[in-house]
């Protein structure tokens, strides 16, 4: 096993690498703060619903959906910027001359 792991060279640090942690702490993030907000508001809220709420429920509630949009759109960006990354890294690998007719050489050396 140690010889196995000795001739699979450590990965490189890069953009793919900080988008992949990212994606990971993001998603636990995102999920512990819909959780929280589930528990703020147990009963599913319908808008006739929430027009009933007092004025400082509905702000404590938007404030909390406000936060989880947020990390909602990051998450998206992060898969997007992420999806990018993996497909310019496999077609790099695939084939590198095709590769670099598409892809700047600071790219590469970020990736």
């Amino acid at each position: 096993m140690g010889k196995l792991l000795a001739t699979v060279p450590p990965p490189k640090f890069g953009l793919l690498y900080i988008m992949l942690w990212l994606l990971g702490g993001l998603t636990i993030w995102y999920y512990l703060a819909s959780e929280n907000l589930k528990l703020l508001h147990t009963d599913e809220l319908k808008p006739k619903q929430f027009a009933n709420l007092p004025a400082e429920e509905k702000a404590i509630f938007l404030a909390s959906a406000r936060h989880v949009e947020k990390l909602r759109l990051a998450l998206i960006a992060c898969v997007v910027i992420g999806g990018y990354a993996f497909a310019a890294v496999f077609l790099h690998d695939k084939n590198p001359t095709y590769a670099n007719h598409f892809l700047a050489p600071w790219l590469l050396r970020i990736l």
